[in-house]
């Protein structure tokens, strides 16, 4: 009986053995499944992500390509600023230069005018000394 005994414990134990594994096998099939199914919705969720994403890259590139429009106009709004800036700087600078010119010229015609009636004056005076010293005059 003891031999009989051992082959019903190595009997159970085979059974044990086969119903964990076969435990196991489920067990192996249910997560396969599952991860098919995570896949699956993985999937689906990248393709409406994709749908979702495409017009919104085409309106960022839309935009971007606007900006460097700004960005370009500003960039000649920014030269001309500059080409005007110059324009008035030189002239100012002509400006200083007529004023000093000017300046110049009406100092020259002040002397000269101021020489000019000194001249006559003497002229004047010396034609009157000239006659009185005749008699002509009194």
């Amino acid at each position: 009986m003891v031999d009989h005994i051992w082959v019903v414990v190595i009997s159970l134990g085979f059974l044990f053995l086969i119903i964990g594994f076969l435990v196991g096998l489920a067990m192996l099939v249910y997560a396969v499944l599952e991860i098919k199914k995570a896949v699956a919705a993985l999937k689906a969720f990248v393709e409406r992500a994709e749908g979702n994403l495409n017009p919104l890259i085409g309106s960022v590139e839309s935009t971007i390509n606007t900006v460097k429009g700004i960005t370009e106009d500003v960039g000649h709004i920014t030269a001309n600023a500059r080409n005007l800036s110059d324009a008035v700087n030189g002239l100012t600078e002509n400006l200083r230069e007529i004023n000093l010119l000017i300046k110049g010229f009406n100092g020259g015609i002040s002397l000269r005018a101021a020489g000019l009636k000194s001249a006559f004056r003497a002229a004047l005076e010396a034609l009157l000394t000239q006659k009185r010293e005749k008699g002509g005059l009194r």
